[in-house]
């Protein structure tokens, strides 16, 4: 897994522009797991000459599985999160599986 090194760990409220993002990215891709189940956000300006006032302006750089790193501070809780996470969409796909099995047979 990627862990941060030198990041900074700001924990911030979700967006609802966040989710709107994920949820389109999440349809263009065709991604299953997606979402705001694991966000990155990036950051660029802030108080630069270009975003006077501080402004600053954000980017989806990449939407991937795995690209963030995990912060020390929250490691362990982040891990059984994506565990949860994951064991959820698995049960979920494999319900829909069966269900569509049972319709054929």
């Amino acid at each position: 897994a990627n862990e941060g090194v030198g990041v900074g760990e700001e924990e911030v409220e979700v967006e609802e522009r966040w989710k709107e993002w994920a949820d389109v990215c999440g349809e263009v891709l065709d991604m299953e797991i997606l979402g705001l189940d694991i966000l990155e956000v990036d950051e660029e300006g802030g108080k630069g000459e270009k975003n006077k006032g501080g402004v600053g302006k954000e980017f989806v750089l990449e939407v991937n599985s795995s690209s963030i790193g995990f912060s020390a501070k929250n490691r362990q809780e982040d891990f059984e999160s994506i565990v949860k996470l994951l064991l959820g969409h698995l049960e979920k796909r494999s319900a829909e599986v069966r269900r569509k099995r049972v319709g054929r047979e």
